[in-house]
């Protein structure tokens, strides 16, 4: 159980066990859900300033162990748990949550990748899938790699995952890939990669 607080400084208790968290449209607001270990625990309206309790359920929720993820595209929010049967979809800001079947094999010992490719979203394990609706979806290649995906404004894929310490790029929409850095962890264990990746904008400041 942890104990997080509201702006005025009330207390919120959520069980938020290995929280993932996302945002995305509710109405005219932008909405941020953190889910933990049992189910979507909190939301906020206002960038993070207060959080409010869900109470909610989204059923069915995957007892298998393995960490879950949450994303958004828009107004649709999909949860991916446990083995990765299910696919839970909600578009009034996680207030109900529908499951649609999925059928990813999750990556040995480590969470499924989510990742919003190409306006669509993109599960990734030892399979992946992509669906541009969250119900409805499509495999992906065989060698599609596992962890998170980020793309250019001029379509190029990065790759990287917490399980491997080498980061990847796709030059052809994801069809093909190849290694562009690698590096050696001094760490020990199966999450010794790169947790996240997401492209922006350098500029070079020029010397006074």
């Amino acid at each position: 159980m942890r104990i997080m607080r509201y702006a005025s400084g009330a207390n919120v208790k959520v069980d938020m066990g290995h929280p993932s968290l996302t945002t995305g449209k509710h109405g005219d607001k932008l909405r941020t859900i953190v889910i933990g270990d049992t189910g979507p625990a909190i939301y906020s309206d206002d960038l993070g300033k207060t959080w409010v309790p869900m109470q909610v359920n989204a059923e069915p929720w995957d007892p298998t162990n393995g960490a879950k993820g949450i994303i958004a595209k828009g107004d649709v929010f999909i949860i991916v748990k446990g083995a990765g049967k299910d696919v839970l979809r909600s578009v009034d800001g996680g207030m109900t949550w529908t499951a649609h079947p999925l059928g990813v094999e999750k990556p040995d010992g480590r969470s499924f990748g989510l990742s919003i490719v190409n306006e669509e979203f993109w599960v990734t394990g030892k399979t992946s899938k992509a669906s541009k609706d969250g119900i409805s979806w499509r495999d992906l290649p065989a060698g599609t790699p596992s962890g998170r995906v980020a793309t250019s404004d001029k379509g190029t894929l990065i790759n990287v995952s917490r399980g491997r310490t080498s980061i990847l790029r796709s030059a052809d929409g994801g069809k093909s890939w190849q290694e562009v850095y690698k590096f050696t962890s001094e760490g020990s264990g199966g999450a010794q990669g790169l947790a996240d990746v997401e492209f922006g904008l350098v500029r070079k400041i020029a010397k006074p």
